[in-house]
């Protein structure tokens, strides 16, 4: 597995465990661009777009997370899990 594949296990065991809905759509180069999980945590709307530091989350993959926190959203990148752990932790207070 590679090591994002692992960031992705991580996020997804962490969202599983606080009961959070999350969708990983496949882009298949058609449509609006989106990130790595859709989720709907505690009623809240969050984007995730994860990353293995050194590499970045696209221009394409920032405008999405900026829309969905313009609509009044959660987005962000994760290139760790305690990263994402602490964007989400106010919400599971």
């Amino acid at each position: 597995m590679t090591p994002e594949g692992v960031l992705k296990k991580q996020v997804k065991a962490y969202l599983d465990e606080h009961g959070a809905y999350y969708f990983m759509p496949v882009q298949m180069g058609f449509g609006a661009a989106t990130v790595d999980f859709l989720c709907c945590v505690k009623g809240r709307f969050v984007a995730i777009e994860t990353k293995i530091w050194p590499r970045r989350a696209t221009p394409r993959q920032l405008a999405c997370l900026k829309s969905v926190r313009d609509a009044g959203g959660i987005g962000f990148v994760a290139y760790e899990v305690e990263a994402m752990q602490s964007n989400l932790k106010v919400l599971f207070l």
